[in-house]
Order: C-alpha cells, then structure tokens, then sequence
C-alpha cells in the first residue's frame, strides 16, 4: 500500500510539472505574440460611408472636419479621394485641438487614385486628449483637372448614432455641409489587458494542479466520474477515430482523377467565380479584396462541411451502429476531424494567395490554430444537436440547406460590415461566424491579434453549443437504435 501511495505521488508530480511546463511554453509564446496588441488599446474613429464627392477643392476651399472625444496616440488618418483627371499638386493635413496644432503632414497627389485611400501617417504617434479638427487644404497647378475628398451626406449619416453622424462639424471655405467626410483614424491608448492575462494564466495553473490532484484522488478511491469515463473512452477508440477520419478522406476521392488537388482548386475556383461576380460592386470599399474573400470562403466552407458532416453522422453510420458497441460522440466527432484535416489542406493555396498579392505574414499568423479550433468545436456543438433531430426528424437535413444558404448572406463573406445599418449591427455581430472570420481576417490581412473581447466571444461561442450540443445528444443516443 505503501509503494502504491508513493508511486501515485510520484506520477502526481511529474504530471503536475509536466502540465506547468508546457502551460508555461505556451503562455510566454501567446504574450509574446499578442504583447504590442494587447499593451495598448487599438481604438478606430471610423465614418466608412461616403460615395458624395465635395465640390472641387483647392487653396480657396479650405475643408474643416470635426472629430470628437479622441484621447490617446493618434497613428494615422485615412480618407477617400475622388479624381477628375490626373490633378498635380499636393494635399495638407493639420491636426488640430483647440487653437494648438498638433502635427501638419504633405501628400503628393501623383500616387492617388480616384475611390482609393488617402492615407496620412506622422513620423511619431500624435498626442490627443480631446475632440480634434481635420483641416485639408489643396493646392493644385494642373488645370483642367480636379480633386475632391468624399463624404456621407445627410441621409447617408442615417446609420450612424448622433456622436458619429458629427452634425456641423463639416465645413468648406466655411460654410457648414450637412454630413461627414469618410474618414477612418486611429489611435491607442495604454491597456492593462497583459496583466489580466497573466493573472489568468495564474489561475489557469492553480486549476491544472487541482484538476490533477482530483484526479489521482478520485484514481486512489476508484472512484468513477463522468469526466473519467470520457477520457478513458476517447483514448480506447482512438486507433478507430483515425480509421473513420481515414476512410471518409479515402471515400471523398476515390475514383477521382486530381484527388485531393480537389481541395486546392475548390476554394480557388469559387473565389474566382465571386470575385468576378461581387469585384465591380465592393473591391474599391475593401482592401486586398482577393485574400478578404477567399478567407470567408475556406473558413466557412470549413464549417458549412464539418456541421453538415457531422449531422448525418449518426444516419450515415446506422448499420455499424446496430452491429457494434462503441460510444456514439465518436461518429461526429470523426466527422469534423475530417473537415478539419481537409481544411488544413486548404490553407496552402490560402497562403499561397497572400503571398502573391503581397499581404504581409507577421507573427500574429501563428494564432490561426485558436480560430480553427474554436469553429470546430462550434460546428461539432451544433453538428451533435443536428444529428439527434436527423434521427427522429429526417427533414431536418434539407432544413439545414436552407439555413445554411441563409447565413452564407448574413456573413460578410464578399460584402464590406460598412453596408449594414447601424440599428442592425449589435444583432449582426451575434452570428458566431462573424467572429470567427472577422478573427481570422485580423491575424491573416491586418496582421495584427484582435483585442481580448474577441477571444471571449469566440471563446463562448465554441464553449457553449459543444457542452449543450454534448449533454442533448448525450442524453438521447440510447434512442437512436429504434428510429434507425
């Protein structure tokens, strides 16, 4: 008794370290990338909306813009051009708060491009602690052609609230124009979200030593818990796990001539097919709309695949079902490991896009394993509930058609968030999918980790349909055997 009550302390102690380390690894790996994020507060003053060209501006036509509540580093000011012609000359923007100038900085206008970004950055991130006012000034030496600055005019401000719309802080050479120029500015301001993050990462270690404790205790007093009986499982019908995974990749290209190449040129031709299509209406309100695109398409055929996948998994697998015994999560849980090993596939033309339309990779890359991860656990959350209604309510699959359809459109897959109203964006932004891609596109376009409300969200949204999906089929899987 006494060798075994050693033994068991000996291996409790080797686990507890051996959790500690790699829980350690990770964490200074995480911090390290999402330090210079999550160390300031990325804030965006941002008007998107603006197809109205002012009138033609030049030294006479001074324009002032009034921008409200700014306190942090401002880093750069964003605006949209409208061209006539090719004009000469150069555009000046002062930043202004009160009667001080903060920083005055000159463009060329040779690089600009008629609809494209006008962008102004200050050799060092500006101090501001206040409203500021934007004052452009143009002077032009070619004659017969024009610039212009675009804005939202009156009924286009309508998606905006009050603070937003700005009412009277435009003027030109004066006068006060009802609406407000597209402009986007950003700004940080100092966080405290990496001392949260290490004071989690110190409770997440405490948790690991009490798991592993309960553990070895529960071991010790044979006694059998739920959690116990699930991990036990898992690792017994692992080597059967991988054969399913392994027969659903062999079975999707038997007899297919290019094989797997399938999954390169899938996402490839359908992004071409709605680049062509959606390019004319949005590519000049989105940058690097190729890649934009295409990651919608990959991530939520991602999803779109593993939770219909994972609905007919029960079905699917009828007669195994009737003829051997083993726990019935296996039969979805091998399905979504499928649609995951077939989108990691499909990740290699994905970045071999970014590369050719010259997108830079920064670190930040390397947290593309979190957002993946979240949308598997989301679809096989919500493959489980599906797959328990497919048993009993067989219509449930062409039900499933129709909703998915309907959410490919409520997802900006192709389509700028700027053309949603205003009123609708706090119940567009609760579709998961919208936080999972708008992840995935801040760590792949921006380059740059999102803020920690974001992994919150994505963090509940992969939680909570997995332990609900779990518990419902879990309670309903000793009936399947009589409706199939």
């Amino acid at each position: 008794m006494k060798k075994l009550t050693a033994r068991i302390a000996s291996d409790t102690g080797l686990l507890i370290l051996a959790g500690l380390v790699v829980l350690g690894a990770l964490s200074l790996l995480f911090g390290w990338i999402v330090n210079d994020s999550w160390s300031v507060n990325q804030n965006q003053y941002s008007i998107e909306t603006g197809q109205t060209p002012l009138r033609p501006l030049n030294a006479e036509t001074p324009v002032r813009q009034r921008i409200p509540g700014i306190t942090g580093q401002v880093t750069d000011v964003t605006f949209i051009a409208d061209l006539q012609g090719r004009p000469a000359g150069d555009v000046t923007l002062a930043i202004m708060q009160g009667d001080s100038t903060l920083a005055v900085m000159e463009m060329p206008l040779d690089g600009v491009s008629n609809g494209g970004a006008l962008t102004f950055r200050p050799d060092e991130p500006i101090a501001a602690d206040g409203d500021l006012t934007l004052g452009i000034t143009v002077r032009q030496t070619a004659g017969d052609a024009s610039f212009s600055l675009r804005y939202g005019d009156a009924a286009e401000m309508e998606r905006y609230d009050d603070t937003m719309r700005n009412p009277g802080g435009l003027t030109v050479a004066g006068s006060t124009v009802e609406g407000q120029l597209a402009v986007t500015l950003r700004y940080a301001s100092p966080s405290g979200a990496m001392l949260l993050y290490w004071i989690a990462v110190g409770v997440l270690a405490a948790a690991w030593i009490a798991v592993v404790l309960l553990y070895k205790r529960n071991r010790r007093l044979q006694r059998v818990t739920f959690l116990w009986v699930l991990m036990e499982e898992t690792r017994r019908y692992k080597y059967l796990i991988s054969q399913l995974v392994l027969r659903d990749f062999n079975h999707k290209y038997r007899q297919s001539v290019l094989g797997v190449l399938w999954s390169f040129l899938n996402p490839l031709l359908t992004m071409t097919v709605q680049y062509l299509v959606f390019s004319y209406l949005f590519h000049n309100a989105i940058e690097n709309f190729p890649v934009y695109l295409m990651t919608g398409i990959v991530f939520f055929n991602f999803f779109n695949e593993a939770s219909t996948l994972a609905m007919q998994s029960v079905t699917g697998n009828a007669g195994l079902i009737k003829k051997v015994y083993m726990p019935r999560y296996i039969y979805p849980l091998s399905k979504v490991l499928f649609a995951l090993l077939n989108v990691t596939i499909t990740l290699i033309p994905l970045f071999v896009m970014i590369l050719i339309t010259g997108v830079p990779v920064t670190r930040a890359a390397l947290l593309l394993p979190l957002p993946l991860l979240g949308i598997a656990c989301f679809a096989l959350g919500l493959g489980m509930i599906l797959a328990t209604m497919n048993v009993f309510f067989r219509d449930t699959a062409f039900l499933w058609n129709i909703v998915v359809l309907l959410w490919t459109y409520m997802t900006p897959l192709f389509y700028p968030e700027s053309i949603i109203p205003a009123s609708w964006l706090r119940f567009y932004h609760l579709n998961p999918m919208y936080q999972f891609i708008y992840f995935i596109r801040c760590i792949l376009l921006q380059g740059v980790t999102p803020q920690p409300r974001t992994y919150l969200i994505c963090l509940l949204y992969a939680a909570v349909p997995l332990l609900l999906g779990f518990l419902v089929f879990r309670k309903k899987q000793n009936d399947f055997i009589y409706y199939l």
